[in-house]
C-alpha cells in the first residue's frame, strides 16, 4: 500500500503553520479567541510550548483583517534584553508605528516628534496610543504580544508594560477612553502567565480573559485524515489510536501521522502496529529520537529553576502514582502545567499523554529526586539573603537527612559553607535548648518559633537563646499545652513589657521592615505601600517614646494593615498622647475611641469618609452595586476566586483600598478598622438610604402590608422598577414592588370601566 501514498499532503513537525497549511485543526480556542477579541476583550493564551500558540496568532490575525481590522504583531523576543529601559519601549512603539502606518497610509505620527519620555513609562504610552486613536481610521486596532515571558531577562523593571495594559484595559471598562468609538485591543501569547511575571514587582495583575487550548479532539482532526488516505483502509480508527497516545499534543500527533505516512507496509495498520511504532521511533532512545526537539524541552523546563524542581518532581511522582493530585494555584503546579507534561482535567492535574507517562514515568522522576539537593530551596534562599538570613539554615532532622544526602558527593563551597554554618546553629540551638530536649519538647518547632519571630538575624537569635536559658528552670507553663510558638510569643511579650527584653533601634528597625514585608496580602501591594508604612513607623521608632516599640507596631499593623492613612493616624495618635500606650489594650483602645467611634465626626479619621463617600456617592458606578458587591464579601469573610479575576465592581472596591485579593485568590476586607467601620449594619443601612422607595417600603411593611396608600403609583413605579433592574434587593422589596404592580393594575382596569 506504500505507493498509494499522497503526494502533495504533508504533516508540519514544529514551527507554526502557514495561513493556508493544510494541516491546521481548529479548535475550541480558535472561535473564543475570534470571538473575545472582536467583543473588544482583553485576551491571553498562555500554554506549554508547542500547543499552537503561534499558528493560532497567524490564523486569527488572518481572520481579523480579512474582515477590515488593522492587526500588528509583535515579537518581543525581537527587541532584545540589552537595551536601556527608554530605548526598548521606543523600539517596540516605532515597529508598532511602522505596521500600523502599513495598513493605514494617512496615519501621521512621528515617534521622536510625538512623544516626550519626560513623564513615566505608563503616561508616555498611554499618551502616545492615544495620539494613534485619535488619527486612524479603524476603529479597532488589534495587537498581538508574543513572547511575553522573554521579558525576564530585562536588566530593567519592566512591571510598566503590564501596569500600561491593566491601565488602559481599566479605563475602556470605565468608558473613558480617549475615543468612545476607537479602540485598542491586546491579545498576549506565551508561556508564563502576565501575573507571574509582574509578581517580583510586588503588582498585581488580574484583568482579561484566558483562552485555553487544549489538545486535538476526535471531533476536530477530520484535517489530518487526508494525509493518511491513500496509505490506510480506516484513516479514522487509526487516527483515535494515534490519539490514544497523544492525547492531541499537537507536535505528537502530527508526528505519529507522518510516520505512519512514511512507514514502508507489510500488511495491515493495527492497535499492534501503531504501539510498536511509537515505541520504536519515539519511546525507545527517546533523546536520540526526538527531532524536532519536543520531549527534551519538556525534560529541561521540568528541571529547570532549582529551587522548584524538587517539589513539583514531587507533585508530579504523586499524578503517577494516584492518577491525578487535586488542582491548586501553587507554583509548582503551574510550573508543570506550563512544562506540558500535565493538564488540567476538570479540578484534576493528570499526565497529558501515554508518550509521556511512559518516558517520565516513576523509574525516571525517583532517578531525578536522587540526584536533586533535598536543600535547594533553603540554599537558595539563604544565598539570596547574602547569608544573613539563618532561618534557611538546616537543623534537626532535615540537616541529618542532608548530611546523608551529601555522603560522597562533592559539592560547591557555597554547599559546603552552607553545612557548616548550619551544623553551627544546629549545636547552639541544641545547647540553649537543653531544657526542652531534655524534657521531651520538640525542641525544632521552638527553633522555628524563634525564626519566625527573628526572622533569621543572627544579634536577636543570640538574644532570644538567653531569654529562654535564663527562663528554662523556671517554666511554669508546659510548651505542649499551648504549643511551642504560643509559648515563645507570650515569653517575648512579657520579658518586653519588663524590659528584660531589649532591643538596639537597628533591631527595631529590622523587625518593622520584616513585619511590614510579611504582611499577608504583601505580593499584590505595590512596593510604594511598603516603604510608606515603613517610613511612618520608623517615626515611632525614632521617637524614642517606646523602650521597646515592637507591641505597638505589631498593634497597628494588626489594624491598619499597610493603609498608610490609617497608618499614619494611629501613629500620630500615639506620640501625642501622653500617657503610657504600649500596652496592647491601651492601642485597642485609642483605636477605637479616637478612630472608629463616631468616625464621621474624629479629624483622625477623615480617610474613613473619604471612603464612604466614594462608595455611597461613587461617580463611575451604580452605589447600590459597589455596596451589595462589598456586602457578599463582608457576608463570606473571604471568598476564593477559581480564575483570579474580579467584576468591575470589585476592581472598583480595590481601588479604593477598601478590598484586596491575595496571593492564593481570595478577596477580603483590606484591614481590621476597614471591618469595624463599614460593617454589615453600616452596609445594611447604606443600602437601604439608597433605595428611592424605602420610606414607603418601611411604612408598608410597618403597617403588615395591608397600608396600600403608600404603595408606588404609575412614573413613580416605573422609576423604582427600572431602578431595580440589575438589582439584588431583599424579599420584602420584591413584594412591595409586585404589590404596587398589583395595585397600579387594579386601579388602571377601575378607571377604564
Amino acid at each position: 500500500m506504500g505507493h498509494l501514498q499522497q503526494q502533495h499532503y504533508e504533516y508540519k513537525l514544529g514551527g507554526s503553520l502557514s495561513i493556508d497549511h493544510p494541516t491546521y485543526i481548529e479548535r475550541e480556542a480558535d472561535r473564543q479567541l475570534l470571538k473575545q477579541l472582536k467583543r473588544g476583550e482583553f485576551c491571553f493564551v498562555i500554554n506549554a510550548r508547542q500547543m499552537g500558540k503561534s499558528s493560532l496568532r497567524i490564523r486569527t490575525m488572518k481572520r481579523l483583517q480579512e474582515e477590515g481590522f488593522a492587526c500588528v504583531s509583535l515579537d518581543l523576543t525581537s527587541f532584545g534584553t540589552s537595551m536601556p529601559q527608554k530605548d526598548w519601549y521606543e523600539s517596540i512603539l516605532e515597529e508598532l508605528l511602522t505596521k500600523l502606518q502599513q495598513e493605514d497610509n494617512n496615519l501621521d505620527l512621528d515617534l521622536k516628534r510625538d512623544i516626550s519620555w519626560n513623564q513615566n513609562i505608563v503616561s508616555c504610552l498611554s499618551k502616545f496610543t492615544n495620539k494613534i486613536l485619535d488619527r486612524i481610521t479603524t476603529d479597532k486596532i488589534f495587537i498581538f504580544l508574543d513572547e511575553i515571558d522573554c521579558v525576564r531577562g530585562l536588566n530593567f523593571n519592566y512591571a510598566d508594560l503590564f501596569l500600561f495594559l491593566q491601565y488602559y484595559y481599566n479605563q475602556k471598562q470605565q468608558n473613558q477612553s480617549p475615543s468612545q468609538d476607537k479602540s485598542l485591543v491586546f491579545a498576549l501569547f506565551g508561556n508564563v502567565h502576565p501575573s507571574d511575571l509582574v509578581r517580583r514587582y510586588q503588582v498585581k495583575f488580574n484583568i482579561g480573559r484566558s483562552i485555553p487550548l487544549e489538545g486535538f479532539k476526535f471531533n476536530e482532526i477530520t484535517p489530518l485524515t487526508r494525509g493518511l488516505k491513500n496509505k490506510v483502509e480506516n484513516p479514522e480508527q487509526i487516527l483515535q489510536l494515534v490519539l490514544d497516545w497523544t492525547n492531541g499534543q499537537p507536535l505528537l500527533t502530527q508526528k505519529v501521522c507522518h510516520l505512519i505516512q512514511q512507514a514502508e507496509l507489510d500488511g495491515p495498520i493495527d492497535k499492534q502496529w501503531i504501539d510498536d511504532l511509537v515505541q520504536r521511533k519515539i519511546i525507545d532512545r527517546w533523546e536520540r529520537n526526538d527531532s524536532p526537539e519536543h520531549l527534551r524541552t519538556i525534560r529541561n523546563q521540568l528541571l529547570q529553576n532549582d529551587r522548584f524542581v524538587r517539589k513539583k518532581l514531587a507533585i508530579y511522582r504523586t499524578i503517577l502514582q494516584t492518577d491525578g493530585v487535586e488542582a491548586d494555584r501553587s507554583q509548582e503546579q503551574t510550573g508543570l502545567l506550563l512544562s506540558g507534561l500535565v493538564l488540567k482535567n476538570n479540578q484534576s492535574i493528570q499526565v497529558f499523554n501515554q508518550i509521556y507517562q511512559t518516558i517520565f514515568n516513576l523509574n525516571w522522576v525517583q532517578a531525578k529526586l536522587d540526584d536533586l539537593r533535598p536543600y535547594a530551596e533553603k540554599l537558595a534562599s539563604w544565598l539570596g539573603s547574602q547569608r544573613q538570613d539563618r532561618s534557611h539554615l538546616l537543623i534537626g532532622q532535615d540537616l541529618e537527612e542532608s548530611l546523608d544526602w551529601k555522603t560522597g558527593k562533592s559539592l560547591p563551597q557555597d554547599d559546603n559553607d552552607f553545612f557548616t554554618e548550619s551544623r553551627i546553629l544546629d549545636e547552639r540551638a541544641k545547647t540553649r535548648l537543653r531544657y526542652f530536649r531534655e524534657n521531651g519538647f520538640d525542641y525544632e518547632q521552638m527553633m522555628k518559633a524563634i525564626m519566625s519571630w527573628t526572622y533569621g538575624k543572627e544579634s536577636l537569635i543570640n538574644k532570644i537563646f538567653e531569654l529562654i536559658f535564663n527562663y528554662n528552670r523556671d517554666l511554669e507553663t508546659d510548651t505542649t499545652a499551648i504549643g511551642e510558638s504560643d509559648w515563645l510569643k507570650k515569653l517575648i511579650h512579657s520579658a518586653i513589657i519588663d524590659n528584660s527584653l531589649t532591643l538596639n533601634k537597628e533591631e527595631h528597625k529590622f523587625l518593622m521592615e520584616a513585619k511590614v514585608s510579611n504582611q499577608q496580602e504583601v505580593n499584590i501591594i505595590s512596593e510604594q505601600n511598603k516603604k510608606d508604612a515603613i517610613e511612618i513607623l520608623n517615626k515611632l521608632i525614632d521617637s524614642n517614646k517606646f523602650p521597646n516599640p515592637q507591641l505597638p507596631i505589631e498593634n497597628i499593623l494588626k489594624w491598619a494593615s499597610l493603609q498608610r492613612s490609617l497608618i499614619n493616624a494611629i501613629v500620630a495618635i500615639l506620640l501625642n498622647n501622653e500617657s503610657e500606650v504600649e500596652h496592647p489594650e491601651n492601642i485597642d483602645l485609642i483605636v477605637q475611641q479616637s478612630i472608629i467611634e463616631n468616625w464621621r465626626i474624629n479629624k483622625a479619621s477623615e480617610h474613613l469618609v473619604e471612603i464612604s463617600n466614594s462608595l455611597t456617592n461613587n461617580p463611575n458606578y451604580d452605589p447600590y452595586l459597589l455596596l451589595t458587591s462589598y456586602q457578599h464579601i463582608l457576608l463570606q469573610n473571604s471568598k476564593r476566586e477559581t480564575d483570579g479575576s474580579l467584576t468591575i465592581e470589585q476592581k472598583e472596591l480595590e481601588s479604593l483600598g477598601l478590598i484586596i485579593q491575595t496571593s492564593d485568590g481570595k478577596i477580603k476586607v483590606s484591614n481590621l478598622i476597614y471591618e469595624k467601620v463599614f460593617n454589615r449594619d453600616w452596609v445594611k443601612q447604606e443600602l437601604e438610604n439608597l433605595k428611592p422607595y424605602q420610606e414607603k417600603l418601611k411604612k408598608w411593611l410597618e403597617s403588615n402590608r395591608q397600608n396600600k396608600s403608600v404603595l408606588l403609583l404609575e412614573e413613580e413605579l416605573t422609576q423604582a422598577l427600572d431602578w431595580r433592574d440589575g438589582k439584588i434587593v431583599d424579599k420584602e422589596d420584591d413584594y412591595f414592588l409586585a404589590a404596587s404592580q398589583i395595585e397600579n393594575h387594579f386601579l388602571q382596569n377601575t378607571y377604564l370601566q
